[in-house]
């Protein structure tokens, strides 16, 4: 399997670095390639050409609390609007384009961070910052870990502490 961790943002502008931060933060896995940094959202479909799986992640806005990691598979479509730092696309656009150009992977699963802070000059808040190694285990959890450990196909447990967004409405799960 061909597998891609992308981190989309801008480590300049305040939590809109929180992709690049996670990418960064993950470790070493055999088979997985990883793009600590995209700058636009455009720049996905070369970057994730030809993947079975890509995990990409950003920074999302929104009333829920700052720290708060989200999963989005698309069933209940994508995040809009984002266009920070210059970005031509939104991660919906994006979609729908690699869609219509048959650029997309075979699975994308997007892991986003709800953030508050997106000014130049400003490292990730404190927040966005304390939520990385929750983000780090939810992209393990998407099967990269049992490349790393010799486990058949998934994590036994989901991560603590995220907010699926697959079916309908968002629900936590916790232990």
């Amino acid at each position: 399997m061909t597998v891609v961790v992308l981190g989309l943002g801008n480590p300049l502008c305040g939590d809109d670095g929180a992709g690049p931060a996670v990418v960064a933060a993950l470790p070493r896995l055999p088979g997985v390639r990883t793009v600590p940094r995209v700058s636009d959202p455009a720049e996905l479909l070369d970057a994730w050409a030809g993947a079975e799986l890509a995990v990409l992640v950003d920074a999302v806005g929104g009333p829920i609390p700052p720290g708060t990691v989200l999963r989005f598979t698309g069933e209940d479509g994508w995040p809009r609007g984002a266009r920070r730092g210059g970005h031509t696309l939104d991660v919906a656009e994006t979609v729908h384009l690699g869609q219509v150009l048959d650029r997309l992977p075979r699975r994308l699963v997007l892991i986003g961070i709800v953030g508050t802070d997106f000014e130049p000059g400003q490292g990730l808040s404190a927040a966005v910052a304390a939520s990385i190694p929750v983000a780090v285990r939810t992209i393990l959890a998407e099967g990269l870990w049992s490349r790393q450990v010799g486990q058949n196909d998934r994590f036994a447990e989901s991560p603590e502490g995220v907010v699926y967004r697959e079916e309908g409405a968002a629900t936590r799960k916790e232990r």
